[in-house]
């Protein structure tokens, strides 16, 4: 199941690991279409990520989605990589000057220089 998995999709476990919930609620509280919901729990389910159980839910027949035992191991994987990924974050400068730190500066200088010698905006005054 670890394959590439979009932050959605993502999100969308972590709201059934939260607390089991019919397709319904999952659509309203990941922002995700029913039809979109109904299609990724089946995709899920064949799976072995969720489980659909019948139940009477206010005064009538719906099915909730619980996680199985493998799709909890999958959560649990999927918040120790976002976790992990949090905790090691760097902006793109960060990574660059890890590299090479003169680049920044190379680049930075090159935009000045460009900026004095031009009029407003960068641009030759005539």
């Amino acid at each position: 199941m670890l394959e590439i998995i979009n932050q959605k999709n993502m999100n969308f476990l972590f709201e059934i690991s939260k607390k089991p919930r019919n397709i319904s609620e999952l659509a309203k509280r990941t922002d995700m279409a029913i039809s979109n919901v109904s299609t990724l729990v089946s995709r899920l389910q064949r799976e072995g990520v969720v489980d659909k159980t019948e139940s009477d839910w206010n005064r009538g027949k719906c099915m909730i989605i619980t996680l199985t035992e493998y799709g909890q191991t999958q959560v649990k994987l999927l918040k120790q990589i976002l976790k992990n990924h949090k905790e090691n974050k760097r902006t793109l400068t960060e990574f660059i000057e890890s590299i090479n730190p003169s680049i920044i500066h190379a680049d930075a200088i090159i935009k000045i220089e460009t900026t004095e010698k031009g009029g407003e905006n960068g641009t030759e005054e005539h």
